[in-house]
C-alpha cells in the first residue's frame, strides 16, 4: 500500500484553497484615499466649481465615492447633476455604475476649503478591448474641467483593472479656470487578494511549525 503523506496533503489543501481565493478576488474592488489641497481655490475668480466624476465603459463596474471631507468648506445646496446611472449627493455617497449605461457622470457644486479628501471604491471587471475608466476632476462656473496637467484635465484617472495612472502630484494652468499649488494623492489598500494570500501563508508557516 502506497503512503500517503498527511502533511503534504495538507498543504496540497491549502494552496488550491489560496489558488481559488485569489481568482475569486481577480475581480474585487480596490480602494482609494484621495487628498486634494484646495487652498488656491479659496476666492477664486472663477468660482462656483463643482465636483465632477465620471465612469465610462460596459464591464459592469461601479465606482462609490464617499467619506467626503471639504476641510472647512461645503457641498453646495446646489441641484446634484445625474446622467447615465448616478445616484447620491456630496453630504452621503456618490454612487455611479456602468452596467446599462456606457457614459455616467455625476457633478455638484462645493464651496472650497483648505483641503478636499473622500474615499474611492472602484470594482476591477476588466472590459474588452479597453478597460473602463474612472475620473474626477474639478469644474468652474461654467462647467468646463479647470486647467491641468492630467489626462483630460483631470485630478485624478483610474484605469479600471486596479492600477491606477494619471495621478498628478501639482497642477498648474492658464485661462478662465486657472489656478495652482493643487495637489493628489491616492494610495490603493492591498488587494483583497494579496490579503489572502498573506493569510495562507500564515497557515503555511502554522501547519510547518505544528
Amino acid at each position: 500500500m502506497k503512503y500517503k503523506n498527511p502533511f503534504k496533503s495538507t498543504l496540497t489543501a491549502l494552496a488550491a484553497a489560496c489558488a481559488l481565493l485569489g481568482a475569486s478576488s481577480a475581480h474585487a474592488a480596490v480602494t482609494y484615499y484621495v487628498d486634494v489641497n484646495t487652498s488656491s481655490l479659496i476666492g477664486n475668480t472663477s468660482a462656483p466649481f463643482a465636483l465632477d466624476f465620471q465612469l465610462i465603459g460596459s464591464a459592469s463596474n461601479s465606482v462609490t465615492i464617499s467619506n467626503f471631507n471639504f476641510g472647512g468648506g461645503s457641498a453646495t445646496s446646489s441641484t446634484e447633476n445625474y446622467t447615465g446611472t448616478a445616484s447620491g449627493d456630496l453630504n452621503s455617497t456618490v454612487s455611479l455604475n456602468d452596467t446599462t449605461t456606457f457614459f455616467n457622470e455625476f457633478f455638484q457644486g462645493f464651496t472650497p476649503g483648505a483641503t478636499l479628501s473622500f474615499t474611492v471604491n472602484v470594482d476591477t471587471n476588466i472590459g474588452s478591448p479597453t478597460p473602463d475608466g474612472f475620473s474626477f476632476a474639478i469644474l468652474d462656473s461654467s462647467l468646463t474641467n479647470i486647467t491641468t496637467s492630467g489626462l483630460g484635465d483631470s485630478l485624478l484617472v483610474v484605469n479600471v483593472d486596479g492600477t491606477s495612472y494619471g495621478t498628478m502630484t501639482s497642477q498648474t494652468g492658464s485661462g478662465t479656470g486657472a489656478f495652482s499649488g493643487v495637489s493628489i494623492t491616492s494610495v490603493p489598500e492591498p488587494s483583497a487578494a494579496l490579503l489572502g494570500m498573506m493569510a495562507c501563508g500564515a497557515m503555511f508557516v502554522r501547519r510547518r511549525r505544528a
